[in-house]
């Protein structure tokens, strides 16, 4: 009989409701982390089932072998556990062994039965095992790779009188062998069924060969059919007068850019002036004015910088919604803002008097105030 680990079918002497068993299979490791000197790890998985919360009420824990020196182990050992699907759940913790110091944490899967689904095993019935990624501990555990395992209920009701025989756990298990192994799967014996005699009345003697070539034959006019109702139909197509359609001719682009495609085949637009590239067609609607740049903040919002002014706005100026006296008034006063920097920078003992000329504009709803001296 194999060996069941978890919860007791029987408690106080009554059946306890709502459990499963459960087959767990340890299949392999896969690229595990390197915890030796020499660049590889001596791996073996502890089971821990637990009744509720990890680390809180464990009910049994068992351990599969170690494989010396691989980082890519294979196990091939398979277990039963009585476990709750509704309350239980597992923990796999992969460690690498050693003789001298304490073991080395290479990673954990957690499984809680009530979130995972698990199917049932059943005859005739292949399931494939499943590769789970390899969690930390803690914020300090290095760890990566995979864990390969097989999880499946065992059905307990078998509804034909043949027992299902378990693995014996503990024994290697190959994906090529059997449940039980050294016993053959039992194939199906088909019966000979009982020939109808020609003097039955209702039956007829029929010549194969000739009712195969009699449905050819229907098959192939059936199909000589429907290509000349294709060819019909294809010839009642309505002309299109091309003439009439009128192709909608895209904008030019504005002075400075240029339309290029990448390897993929793909569109972008090239600003020879701001050197820049971008993916969106530029015309009057959308081209931002001269001077200004976007930009993205740490939130992700974009604004909008005018370098001509030192300012700036959420909402996306574009050289379509100034009018000219905007522009004018916007190129005077850049030209007052460099003059001003060069005044400053090339005198600074300028007193402030009252004979200074203070000139205010309004630009997209922001005002610009210019302080202007005398030379």
């Amino acid at each position: 009989m194999a060996t069941i680990y978890g919860l007791q079918e029987i408690s106080s002497g009554r059946p306890v409701a709502g459990l499963r068993l459960l087959r767990l299979r340890v299949i392999a490791g896969i690229h595990l982390a390197k915890k030796d000197i020499f660049g590889a790890s001596d791996p073996y998985v502890k089971i821990i089932l637990y009744k509720g919360e990890r680390n809180k009420d464990e009910i049994d824990v068992i351990q599969t072998k170690t494989i010396k020196k691989t980082l890519n182990p294979k196990w091939y050992e398979e277990h039963l556990f009585r476990v709750n699907p509704a309350a239980n759940r597992i923990l796999f913790e992969v460690y690498d062994e050693n003789r001298m110091t304490r073991d080395d944490f290479l990673g954990l899967v957690e499984i809680p039965l009530v979130h995972t689904h698990i199917p049932e095993e059943t005859r005739g019935r292949t399931l494939p095992p499943k590769d789970y990624i390899l969690r930390p501990r803690s914020a300090r555990s290095r760890v990566k790779g995979h864990l390969r395992l097989y999880l499946a209920y065992v059905n307990e009701n078998v509804s034909d009188n043949t027992p299902t025989t378990l693995v014996t756990p503990g024994t290697p298990v190959t994906p090529e062998t059997p449940e039980t192994p050294g016993t053959p799967i039992p194939q199906p014996v088909l019966q000979p069924q009982p020939q109808p005699s020609q003097n039955e009345p209702g039956w007829e003697m029929v010549d194969v060969a000739q009712s195969m070539r009699a449905l050819m034959l229907a098959g192939n006019e059936d199909n000589n059919q429907q290509t000349e109702t294709d060819t019909e139909t294809d010839t009642d197509i309505v002309e299109v007068d091309e003439s009439n359609i009128e192709v909608e001719e895209e904008e030019p682009l504005p002075e400075g850019w240029e339309e290029r495609e990448d390897v993929h085949g793909r569109k972008f637009y090239v600003n020879h002036e701001r050197r820049t590239t971008q993916w969106e067609r530029p015309n009057e609607q959308n081209l931002l004015p001269s001077g200004w740049d976007e930009r993205t903040d740490a939130n992700g919002r974009v604004y909008y910088v005018d370098h001509n002014t030192h300012v700036t706005q959420w909402e996306r100026p574009t050289v379509a919604s100034l009018s000219g006296d905007e522009r004018e008034v916007t190129a005077s006063a850049v030209r007052q803002l460099y003059a001003l920097r060069r005044h400053v920078s090339l005198d600074d003992t300028i007193e402030h008097n009252d004979t200074n000329i203070v000139s205010s504009y309004t630009f997209n709803n922001t005002n610009i105030t210019l302080l202007l001296f005398p030379s």
